[in-house]
């Protein structure tokens, strides 16, 4: 899910794999989507209805509590993410973005690959996409990261 400005800039607000889903919040306010999604690959997409979606959170309690706390961890992802927007180091944006993406990917403390690329960690940390392959270069010199065969090892 991405803003885009006038210029063709993209701020990434979420990165979706398969089995999540998207959208609700702006459905349950009758709200227009403030984000544009964009699929980088082979993709199916399901829409539910707003009262179709209403009626299941209603008779299923279970799936209700499991809804509440996706959007709890969403919200609780995007005040951790806007901390790291106020963060100075380009290096600390990356690791706070590194850090929240693995712990939506994986309960793994090891290193995990990571699928996203310098212009994707770019676009979501509002960084220039020079300034993540300089920084990314610079974590690699200090061991703060991995790189293998040109991706990302944190």
């Amino acid at each position: 899910m991405v803003n885009l400005n006038e210029d063709g800039k993209e701020y990434i607000q979420g990165l979706f794999v398969a089995g999540c889903s998207f959208g609700e919040p702006p459905m349950l306010i009758k709200m227009p989507y403030p984000c544009t999604a964009i699929s980088i690959g082979e993709s199916t997409v399901l829409k539910l209805g707003r009262e179709m979606f209403l009626n299941i959170l209603k008779e299923s309690p279970e799936t209700c509590q499991q809804f509440l706390i996706i959007l709890a961890k969403r919200i609780y992802g995007k005040s951790k993410s806007a901390g790291n927007i106020i963060n100075h180091s380009p290096e600390d944006k990356i690791l706070g973005f590194l850090r929240n993406e693995k712990a939506k990917l994986s309960l793994s403390k090891e290193k995990i690959l990571f699928p996203f690329t310098r212009q994707e960690i770019a676009n979501s940390t509002g960084l220039r996409v020079e300034t993540v392959i300089r920084t990314i270069v610079k974590m690699k010199e200090a061991n703060k990261l991995e790189i293998i065969n040109r991706k990302i090892h944190f």
